[in-house]
């Protein structure tokens, strides 16, 4: 018995000495001469390779523990909050930064989040948003704030994969918004005021009519007519002009209805034209250019159609003249 145990204390020297450790059970199985269970551990490395002993079967594994701990793993969180990105931008400069925050403050659907770039950029602010109803509203508001004259931006969605394919309800919430406008600048206070000097305009003729059938002397009667004359061809200028205005509304209105409005043609004359879908900001530059032309009163835009047809008519003739020119010149240098 003595010389087993010492047989195992010299080999368990040995071992120690090579770097081998050997983890026994207890000290009584090396008194009966079992050999304990063991494990290999190279000194110095902390990588815990080696083999479990039996008696340790609780315990995971050194891989399986590392795998567990390791939060690197885990599925990434794929959602995106900018799903919707609306664009506000202009070609113009010189937009305050604060004034832009206010405008985007007082919108309805609340963005997830919105940066305001530098007024010189092209792209003035951007705006992020969840949900496909979030984008309409917030677009309807912006456009709303436009015609009101807060602001000319132009905004817009910008495209992704998650804009759905399908936009109609978009579109038709600001056709609708269009429409309405229209329909209030042909009865608005431009039309009005201008409607009121027509009636000025009658009133004051009347009565230099009435003062015709009286008694004059021929001088007095001379400036009465021509005073008449003026005023009439005044009326008749004011009407063209109201006229004009009115009929380039109507225009929008067939176009937004998907008619061919005669207003927009006279005589093979295009007057007003938009091709394609709705550009809301091309028919936005219309409204204005008419309201603008109407406030100014120029005689030109209540004769815009005469103007038109004469210069097509110095084009048709332009061109009939030029034509037979270069067909002898062709003829000639043909035979040449």
């Amino acid at each position: 018995m003595r010389n087993v145990e010492s047989s195992g204390s010299r080999k368990m020297e040995r071992e120690q000495e090579q770097g081998i450790v050997i983890h026994s059970k207890s000290t009584v199985d090396m008194r009966r001469g079992v050999l304990p269970t063991r494990t290999t551990v190279r000194r110095g490395n902390n990588n815990r390779k080696g083999v479990v002993p039996a008696n340790y079967s609780s315990v995971l594994s050194p891989y399986q523990e590392r795998r567990v701990n390791f939060h690197g793993n885990s599925p990434k969180d794929n959602r995106k909050l900018d799903n919707f990105v609306v664009v506000l931008q202009s070609e113009k400069s010189g937009f305050c930064k604060t004034s832009i925050e206010a405008l985007i403050a007082c919108c309805s659907s609340i963005p997830e989040n919105y940066f305001v770039f530098s007024p010189e950029c092209v792209v003035i602010a951007k705006l992020f948003f969840k949900q496909w109803s979030d984008v309409v509203e917030a677009l309807v508001y912006f456009w709303e704030q436009r015609l009101d004259g807060i602001h000319l931006l132009e905004p817009s969605v910008q495209p992704n994969e998650f804009l759905p394919s399908d936009t109609e309800d978009l579109k038709e919430r600001l056709k609708d918004l269009f429409v309405s406008r229209v329909k209030s600048l042909l009865d608005g206070e431009e039309v009005k005021r201008w409607q009121k000097k027509i009636e000025q305009a009658t009133d004051e003729i009347a009565y230099v009519s009435a003062s015709l059938r009286k008694p004059q002397s021929i001088v007095g009667f001379d400036e009465l007519t021509l005073k008449k004359k003026g005023l009439v061809a005044t009326r008749e200028v004011i009407k063209k002009r109201v006229r004009e205005f009115k009929s380039a509304m109507n225009c929008i209105l067939d176009y937004f209805n998907g008619l061919t409005s005669p207003d927009c043609f006279d005589d093979s004359i295009e007057v007003l034209r938009f091709i394609g879908d709705f550009d809301w900001s091309q028919i936005h530059h219309v409204m204005l250019r008419e309201i603008r032309r109407l406030d100014e009163g120029l005689p030109i835009y209540a004769s815009r159609k005469e103007v038109l047809k004469e210069i097509n008519c110095q084009q048709v003739r332009l061109f009939s003249m030029i034509f037979p020119l270069r067909f002898l010149w062709g003829v000639e240098k043909h035979f040449s």
